[in-house]
């Protein structure tokens, strides 16, 4: 097939053939029935018009067409701005930007999610996960996603804004909290995805509440910036102070609705997401013995001064959490990409302006890359190196998650620190479903364990 600038049928695409108001229910209620659905008639390319409101949508799935995607962000695809994400993050976050502005930003904010600043959080969570385990009693039963959930807020409280015992602190965080239990409300997800809800209903102002949080947060943030910016201390070592100091090639450094979006950003898309992925991680090993017995022995071998940076580089440990994230990956697609131009994506004719998803859920249960995909299976990630086409837990281009290395780091550090210094075992007479929460993909019941020892 050939590359055409006139209209192309949906006919010629592989793609579900049930009517779209179905689709979109089961979209909408149950996404990963939804793609597992889809899998089976198109595992490599589909089209799928209940997903998004371009006149051609596409997900693709296979290594190929992913590389493709992936590498030509600067070609015949675009990276345009979420705007699912807008109205919670703001015109200035790295969501909500493109072309040389969401590069310029891209470049700011690299250096403080990356590399051996992340060393300086280890202890942090090690800590913080240690706490909160220590206060579940012995023999009682707790949701492992509630208490991921808590764990990655005092994280990012702590590493990203660098909370301390000061006022403004106190209240930056009680508004933290408050802002978060918006995003329990399934109306207020649901106004995420027809922004006709984005308003009253009479006594129901579920959407006013959030703004008016948002707008509080937002004067308590601008208030510390401002404060910081007034007395600089170059010893902190969050992720703010480090955004601070952070220059562009002019020299310019980040405005302050810059940075106020950003952390926000990076409040959303760290918070729900790390909880998720710890919760999975938890079930499956819980799920499996042989697996659970072999991490605690690889854990229980280490030092208990081993640093933790090295303790999250422990191969099983890594293989573990890497076939966590395969099964469940933080998102089930990536951001759209659109096309600036006629293409051709695995054989098949793709006009202008339509937007193509690379879709994480169905491209980790390739059974071609995969064998027995439905398995956790941690020893497929000791006995291949995947390519950067076929593991994209994080999604890949130039709208791979910014904030994968700490996510990563937390989500290994967390587990550790559970199997290392407490035993606990699965106390549901149920097995896990995902369910949608968001755009994530989260278990129906939070997977429930209890602490034995």
């Amino acid at each position: 097939m050939t590359t055409t600038s006139e209209p192309v049928s949906p006919s010629i695409y592989p793609r579900l053939k049930s009517p779209r108001f179905w689709q979109k229910l089961s979209y909408v209620l149950s996404p990963a029935q939804y793609l597992e659905t889809l899998a089976q008639v198109a595992p490599d390319i589909a089209y799928a018009p209940v997903i998004g409101t371009a006149p051609t949508v596409l997900l693709v799935s296979h290594p190929d067409g992913l590389k493709q995607l992936f590498n030509n962000d600067a070609k015949q695809f675009a990276a345009p701005l979420n705007r699912l994400l807008q109205p919670v993050v703001g015109d200035r976050s790295i969501f909500s930007l493109e072309g040389d502005r969401h590069r310029r930003e891209r470049k700011l904010l690299m250096p403080p999610l990356h590399g051996d600043r992340m060393r300086a959080y280890g202890d942090t969570i090690c800590q913080l996960t240690r706490q909160q385990l220590a206060q579940q009693p012995i023999g009682q039963v707790f949701v492992m996603r509630e208490i991921a959930q808590a764990i990655a807020l005092d994280v990012i409280l702590q590493t990203v804004f660098g909370l301390d015992d000061s006022d403004r602190s106190r209240q930056i965080a009680a508004t933290i909290v408050e802002l978060t239990a918006s995003f329990q409300s399934k109306f207020f997800l649901a106004a995420l995805f027809l922004p006709a809800l984005q308003r009253d209903f009479g006594l129901i102002r579920p959407w006013t509440r959030f703004n008016q949080t948002r707008d509080r947060l937002k004067t308590l943030l601008l208030d510390e910036i401002r404060a910081r910016r007034a007395d600089p201390d170059p010893d902190r070592t969050d992720i703010l102070n480090l955004m601070l100091a952070a220059r562009d090639e002019d020299g310019n450094a980040m405005e302050e609705d810059e940075l106020h979006d950003e952390l926000i950003t990076l409040l959303i898309a760290g918070h729900e997401t790390t909880a998720n992925s710890v919760a999975w991680a938890m079930y499956w090993i819980s799920q499996n013995a042989d697996v659970r017995d072999r991490l605690v022995a690889e854990l229980r071998d280490t030092d208990a001064q081993t640093d933790p940076a090295e303790l999250a580089r422990l191969p099983y440990l890594t293989a573990v959490c890497n076939e966590a994230l395969r099964l469940y990956p933080s998102a089930m697609m990536s951001v759209p990409r659109r096309t600036t131009e006629a293409t051709e994506i695995l054989g098949y004719p793709v006009p202008a302006n339509a937007n193509v998803y690379a879709c994480i859920y169905i491209a980790h249960r390739n059974p071609d890359v995969y064998p027995e995909p439905l398995r956790f299976n941690p020893d497929r990630f000791l006995d291949r190196q995947y390519s950067p086409y076929e593991f994209i837990p994080f999604g890949g281009g130039v709208r791979r998650c910014l904030g994968e290395a700490l996510a990563v780091f937390e989500l290994r550090l967390v587990i550790a620190t559970i199997l290392r210094e407490f035993s606990v075992e699965y106390a549901d007479a149920q097995p896990e479903r995902p369910v949608r929460r968001g755009v994530n993909l989260t278990p129906e019941r939070g997977v429930q364990l209890k602490r034995v020892a």
